[in-house]
């Protein structure tokens, strides 16, 4: 009986240790900061850029726009 008893005891312990061990594991990659991070900031750093783009773009339409009226007022001039 007592090898028994000595054997349930190694069962259980192995049981126990098992979860214990796991939801260390869960914990653990819990707190850890998920991949969706990365592409959040990677889909951040390309918005900026593009709204960079934008800018520049609409800040030479302007000069486009103004380039025709420059050019026929310096004929008037002349």
């Amino acid at each position: 009986m007592g090898g028994e008893g000595v054997t349930v005891f190694l069962v259980v312990l192995t049981i126990c240790a098992t979860l214990c061990v796991l939801r260390g594991l869960k914990l653990k990659y819990r707190n850890e900061a998920p991949r969706d991070d990365f592409d959040t900031g990677t889909m951040q750093e390309i918005n900026r850029g593009l709204q960079r783009m934008e800018s520049r773009v609409e800040s030479l339409e302007t000069l486009l726009m103004d380039q025709p009226r420059r050019s026929s007022a310096r004929h008037e001039m002349d």
